[in-house]
């Protein structure tokens, strides 16, 4: 017997239409780590406010029917953005 799905894949630029959808996918992905401080619901929603206030902030959450099973957000980097400060090289000086 073949089953199909249909998967559909819905976008979002702003957080509050879909915060509760977030948040309950990564409490059901989570749902083992949730009790370590990091990991918390509480945790996750701290850095998915502070990520979403970013510029160019989108999220993509794929449905199966009314199921969501699954997303991914993205925002735009910049150069004095606070995750390129914590991974930019040293300058090396020349000799």
């Amino acid at each position: 017997m073949t089953t199909t799905s249909s998967i559909v894949l819905r976008h979002a630029t702003d957080i509050e239409p879909v915060w509760e959808r977030l948040i309950d996918v990564y409490a059901e992905v989570r749902a083992d780590q949730l009790h370590r401080p990091h990991y918390s619901v509480e945790r996750y929603g701290e850095r998915l406010a502070r990520h979403a206030a970013d510029p160019g902030w989108e999220a993509v959450i794929g449905y199966d029917g009314d199921e969501p099973i699954g997303y991914a957000y993205v925002n735009t980097l910049t150069s004095d953005d606070r995750w390129c400060q914590r991974t930019r090289r040293p300058h090396q000086q020349s000799p």
